[in-house]
This record gives C-alpha cells, sequence and structure tokens, in this order.
C-alpha cells in the first residue's frame, strides 16, 4: 500500500477519533437518539441498550432478526411484546458476524456509535475486526482500501457484509483458485452459505440477504440514512471531507496564530518607546 495512502487513513482516523471520541456521544441533528448504556445482565445482551435511530428496527418485535441461528431468549411470546424478542444469549450473540445490520439504515454517526457498544460488549467477537489475511495477494489490498473508503473505518465484519458489495475487488483476481479462496474468506467473515457467496462473485449481489420488515428475505439492503443530500454533482466522499474540515480548521489555527503574533509584536513595538524629552531650552 502506497505511504500516502497509510498518510491519508491515519490522518482521517485521528481526526474522527478527535471529533467523536472527546466530544459528546449524544447526535445532535442527525434524527438519531442514543439509548441509555445500563448493563446488561451476565450473560444475556439486551439490544434495548443499543444506541438507535428513526430508521433503526433493531426494538421493533420480532423482525429485528438476527440470526436463525441465534434466537431470541424468549422463544414463545405474543408478537406484541418485543422485550422477549430483544434478549439474545451473549456467547451466541456475539459470535454473529452480521448482528448488527437491524442498525444499518441509521447514519453514519449513530452506526459508528453502534459499532461502539457491540465492541464493549463483545470485545472477543471475530466481528469486531475483519481479517483480510485470507484473501488473495490479487484483491487483499483493494478490499483493504474500499473497505475503509466506504466508511467502514473500524474494518468490522458487521460494516463489510452489511454494505454488501465486493467493490470489484474480486475483477483483480483471474485464477479459478483465487476466486475460490475469495469465497471461502466471504463465508467465513460474514457467515453466508457457498451459494451466497457464489451469487456475490458472479452475478455482484448482495453478500447477504436481508430481512424486510414483515420478516421475509430480501436482497435488497435496508436504505441508509445520508448526512448529504442527493445531487448530480460530485460529491466528496466521508474521508474526504474530513480531511477539508481538518485542513479548514488547521488553516483558521494558523491565520490566528499569525494575527495574535502580528497585534503581540505591535504592542510590544509601543510599549518599548520611550516618552520624549522636551529640548527647548528653559527660558
Amino acid at each position: 500500500m502506497a505511504l500516502g495512502t497509510y498518510c491519508q487513513r491515519y490522518l482521517v482516523v485521528a481526526v474522527a477519533l478527535f471529533i467523536f471520541g472527546f466530544g459528546p456521544r449524544a447526535v445532535i441533528g442527525h434524527n438519531a437518539s442514543l439509548s441509555l448504556r445500563q448493563t446488561n445482565p451476565d450473560g444475556i445482551v439486551d439490544l434495548q441498550t443499543m444506541p438507535s435511530c428513526e430508521s433503526s428496527y433493531c426494538w421493533g418485535g420480532e423482525t429485528i432478526f438476527v440470526d436463525t441461528i441465534c434466537p431470541p431468549i424468549g422463544t414463545v411470546c405474543e408478537f406484541t411484546d418485543d422485550t422477549c424478542w430483544q434478549q439474545y444469549d451473549r456467547d451466541c450473540y456475539c459470535s454473529l458476524q452480521k448482528g448488527l445490520y437491524c442498525a444499518w439504515p441509521c447514519d453514519w454517526l449513530v452506526w459508528w456509535d453502534v459499532e461502539d457498544w457491540f465492541a464493549e460488549h463483545c470485545p472477543s467477537s471475530p466481528a469486531v475486526t475483519l481479517d483480510f489475511a485470507g484473501l488473495p495477494a490479487c484483491a487483499r489490498e483493494c478490499f483493504e482500501d474500499a473497505v475503509f473508503e466506504t466508511g467502514c473505518i473500524t474494518q468490522s465484519s458487521n460494516c463489510f457484509c452489511a454494505w454488501g458489495e465486493l467493490f470489484e475487488c474480486h475483477n483483480h483476481c483471474g485464477t479459478s483458485e483465487e476466486w475460490s479462496q475469495i469465497e471461502d474468506w466471504l463465508q467465513e467473515v460474514c457467515s453466508i452459505d457457498t451459494r451466497s457467496a457464489r451469487s456475490a462473485m458472479q452475478d455482484g449481489s448482495p453478500i447477504i440477504n436481508f430481512l424486510d420488515f414483515a420478516g421475509t428475505p430480501t436482497s435488497t439492503p435496508p436504505p441508509r440514512v445520508s448526512n448529504t443530500p442527493m445531487s448530480s454533482r460530485w460529491q466528496a466522499s466521508w474521508d474526504e471531507v474530513y480531511i477539508f474540515v481538518v485542513l479548514g480548521i488547521t488553516g483558521n489555527v494558523i491565520l490566528g496564530l499569525w494575527i495574535y503574533s502580528c497585534v503581540a509584536a505591535r504592542k510590544a513595538t509601543f510599549g518599548n518607546e520611550s516618552p520624549r524629552v522636551s529640548q527647548v531650552p528653559p527660558t
């Protein structure tokens, strides 16, 4: 990977951590609200403690769906009783590679909070970090860069699998062995079957099948909330926006320091001037 790419990546991460790590975590003006971070009972993950937004359906009855291999603790309950659909066995839930996509419709700010929530409750989960080691060399660097540049700055499988694209990276490889290696990697990091992985490779379909609000499988992922209005003109990507922001802040700081130094120097000059003594002889 080029040195410039590394520098850009770490600059963006530093700015993102500064903006979102040292300020209030509540999101203002993005139609989002963070839930109370109450402690989950031992051995249980309660989705009511997850940060949420208006577009999220993590709190909505049985349609929140996590995975058929990890059903809610309340296996028998009325549809109107949401509580039993929101609690999961911790070990089972944390083993999922795509247990957060009910929050995927939220904007990036809330999504990053959701990922923080998941990492806090499932620190050893394989979904916290996306392992690129299983990819062939012909596609590895492409995936690393593309996943980061889409907004998945934590490079987690939750984000990558929810995004559902291969970014044409598989087309960098030409042999059947390399394609087979990518298919195996997709099955591992997104917990999908061979058919889904092969379909994603050949047809460009989403990596995983999502569930719509009726609980019916669909190949269309939930719509994401955009932080910027749609326009036919070119729009900066999220990382470019942060670079512009940090450059703007840096420029303002430099300008402010320059003005301050000029004012301070001017005051020092006037302060060092001695009052003139009249040379007119007395009469």
